[in-house]
């Protein structure tokens, strides 16, 4: 026969193991989230640098052909 002592002692470890359980699958998921918005953050990093370029390759054609147009029309002035 289990002695009182005993039994409280096994429900103890019992709901101890289910807490300590509890919290591993807690960490878990936390992590498993943390990943998650990582990635996420990751993903429109990598977006947002190739718009940064894409833009900055526009601007400079549109500048290009700006200072050509300036050239141009330096050119015209000087010769007339």
């Amino acid at each position: 026969m289990i002695s009182m002592f005993k039994f409280g002692k096994m429900r103890e470890d019992e709901q101890r193991a289910a807490s300590n359980k509890k919290a591993a699958q807690i960490q878990k998921d936390k992590d498993a989230a943390r990943k998650a918005r990582s990635a996420h953050s990751a993903n429109l990093r990598v977006l947002r640098l190739a718009k940064e370029a894409e833009d900055k390759k526009a601007a400079d054609i549109v500048s290009a052909e700006k200072d050509a147009a300036k050239a141009k029309k330096a050119a015209r002035s000087n010769a007339a």
